[in-house]
């Protein structure tokens, strides 16, 4: 998941979110410069097409989804 932050040391600092937050990286482009494949996923309904290149794929795989930053953990990590 990339949210172009660390979201989890983000929303713990909440005096500085500044820290945890960095540019957009493109995590797929730097699986393929490795040899990889990488898929760079921007749509919700893009993800199970690109689990199921990754199954069939002969390379290891990375699947870079682009989520909000405006969400937070807390909302889905509360008891």
């Amino acid at each position: 998941m990339n949210d172009s932050a660390l979201g989890w040391v983000r929303d713990d600092r909440l005096d500085r979110p500044e820290i945890a937050e960095y540019i957009d990286t493109n995590f797929a482009a730097i699986a393929q410069g490795f040899g990889c494949q990488g898929i760079r996923v921007e749509k919700p309904q893009d993800i199970a097409p690109a689990i199921e290149k990754a199954k069939t794929a002969n390379i290891p795989t990375v699947i870079d989804v682009v989520v909000s930053r405006d969400e937070s953990y807390r909302k889905v990590a509360t008891p």
